[in-house]
């Protein structure tokens, strides 16, 4: 795979999640990058003496605090649509390959198993697929950059440079 590929205007949702920094895992870093840029900029905020009596350093720690958590309500947005493209695509694949596998299977597979324990099968691994994959990929995701971010929140405050 080429990884410098040129976006151009006519490029399609499926081309633009194949775009390397277009990857969910890029995007819950920004998310958590915002998310320690807030928590620091609200304790430099609660430390400054002017904050509370000055409105123009207030509004300007109000401003900044304002953008950073919108760009975290982007960034996290973001990611969860590129993971459920990611998703969605996966499960396309899977739910193709395994229709192609049973409808090409001898007869005699057909005769020995109950239509019942093939649905069943069926339906139990495409709703993995579509349900429990995702959640744990996103809770995996959110749970290891919520502990990098704590990690480097409390070494920027505990050991400042």
């Amino acid at each position: 795979m080429e990884v410098s590929k040129e976006l151009s205007t006519s490029t399609t949702p499926a081309q633009l999640a194949s775009w390397p920094p277009a990857s969910p895992a890029f995007f819950y870093i920004c998310f958590q990058g915002f998310s320690v840029g807030a928590n620091i900029w609200l304790s430099a905020w609660t430390s400054d003496p002017l904050a509370t009596s000055d409105t123009s350093t207030r509004d300007k720690y109000l401003t900044v605090y304002g953008v950073l958590g919108l760009l975290q309500s982007l960034s996290i947005m973001v990611a969860t649509v590129l993971l459920s493209v990611f998703t969605l695509r996966a499960a396309t694949l899977l739910h193709s390959s395994m229709l192609m596998r049973i409808l090409r299977s001898p007869m005699s597979f057909f005769d020995t198993t109950p239509l019942g324990r093939i649905l069943n099968r069926f339906s139990k691994d495409i709703d993995i697929v579509d349900n429990q994959i995702p959640m744990n990929v996103r809770m995996m995701f959110s749970t290891r950059f919520l502990v990098h971010g704590y990690l480097i929140f409390f070494s920027i405050i505990f050991f400042p440079a």
